[in-house]
């Protein structure tokens, strides 16, 4: 037992065992916003194949709901890559401060992020429909003799470029080259590959940068792993 409990002190309380943690969080902060991600999805996927929508000469109250539901689940999306981004810029400096930085964050960040129509826009209509009345979406429907039915989820854009106050120079460039309609799924898409690719490649680079302490953290995990174990193994438990 006194060695299980100095491994737990070592994984409390060991300088060495800091940047496992923040792996840890990195990524849990990153699983919550793959849930929200998640749900965003299959909530369009509902919109499009169930029907849940009357045509637009028998709109309802009931049709109001489903985009405001629609709103809602993209703004807890979009809150949480905000989330992540803001954890991703604190341990960027934290890493620069141990002589750990990653070469280029900057860089991706601006490039990935600051330069990208799509993803600038995804971010201010964030910021549009927490400060603006509910937006004009449009569910359009085409049939072909190869697919069948499709239906897309639209965003009238007249509306959207008299609010330049909202938008900044790359998003309104977006809005505009998109021309009357912007279909909502092919930008959450863009902007999803987009931000899964930059995560992926800050997570990979930050265990690189680790790769001694976190092969310490492991092996001690492993080990108290092992000794708790034994201890249940002892007492029966499985």
């Amino acid at each position: 037992m006194e060695d299980l409990a100095m491994l737990q002190s070592i994984i409390q309380h060991s300088e060495k065992m800091k940047p496992w943690h923040q792996l840890n969080q990195f990524i849990s902060t990153r699983n919550i916003g793959l849930i929200n991600q998640i749900e965003l999805d299959e909530y369009i996927r509902k919109i499009k194949h169930d029907s849940i929508l009357h045509p637009p000469a028998k709109k309802s109250e009931e049709d109001e709901f489903v985009f405001i539901e629609l709103e809602r689940k993209l703004i807890n999306h979009i809150g949480t890559v905000f989330l992540f981004m803001e954890y991703t810029r604190r341990l960027s400096k934290k890493m620069e401060s141990e002589k750990k930085g990653i070469i280029n964050y900057q860089n991706r960040v601006d490039n990935d992020f600051k330069k990208n129509g799509c993803i600038q826009f995804v971010h201010k209509l964030r910021n549009y429909f927490i400060h603006n009345d509910v937006i004009n979406l449009i569910i359009k429907t085409e049939f072909s003799t190869s697919n069948g039915e499709n239906k897309y989820i639209l965003i009238d854009t007249k509306d959207l470029v008299l609010d330049h106050d909202n938008w900044n120079s790359e998003s309104l460039k977006y809005i505009t080259e998109c021309g009357n309609e912007i279909n909502v799924e092919n930008a959450i898409n863009e902007y999803n590959r987009i931000q899964k690719d930059f995560f992926e490649w800050f997570i990979s680079e930050y265990k690189k940068n680790y790769k001694e302490d976190l092969e310490y953290s492991q092996k001690i995990i492993d080990e108290w792993n092992v000794k708790v174990s034994l201890i249940y193994s002892g007492l029966g438990i499985k």
